[in-house]
């Protein structure tokens, strides 16, 4: 009689277990999405795109500083000039030279600024790139772990606790 009873309950585990609601794509999703969250928890996500824009407005500002450096060398060059000029024609010629100057100076720095524009643009684009590639991977690894719970048989009980679980221990007793 023992060994009946226990078949009975067997069977009935199994016939239980056999039709429980399983879970839909839909909430294997969410709870696959929920158990990527808890475990980047904490770290941070980096974007591409502003660790670029990072470098390169370093590198912008060490090209100005240098512009910067190199017009006010041009107007300490003509100051004592400009100091010992009396007349307003000896002053406007002086003046007239340290604009040449910089002018000249500008159009001699102008390569490099551009140079420097194009590479961020260049950089820019592989940032965005990577951020797609990261953004597909993400998407094709809940695509498979939404998948593989679909053919496991989870059920909905359990997609639905670890959708909603706020910590990972708690996402991993979920039955």
């Amino acid at each position: 009689m023992k060994k009946g009873f226990i078949l009975v309950a067997m069977v009935m585990a199994v016939f239980a277990f056999a039709c429980a609601p399983k879970a839909t794509l839909d909430e294997a999703t969410k709870a696959c999405e929920k158990e990527q969250a808890l475990k980047t928890q904490g770290q941070p996500i980096e974007d591409p795109a502003a660790k670029v824009m990072m470098e390169f407005q370093k590198k912008m500002q060490d090209l100005n500083q240098a512009k910067a450096a190199a017009l006010a060398a041009i107007d300490e060059s003509f100051a004592e000039k400009l100091g010992k000029a009396k007349k307003e024609a000896d002053k406007k010629k002086i003046n007239d030279e340290i604009a040449k100057q910089k002018e000249a100076k500008e159009q001699e720095l102008a390569p490099q600024f551009a140079d420097l524009n194009k590479q961020r643009e260049e950089a820019l684009k592989k940032a965005a790139e990577e951020k797609k590639r990261i953004e597909d991977e993400k998407k094709k690894a809940i695509a498979d772990c939404a998948n593989g719970a679909i053919k496991a048989g989870v059920t909905k009980a359990k997609a639905q606790c670890q959708a909603k679980a706020a910590k990972m221990d708690e996402y991993g007793k979920c039955k």
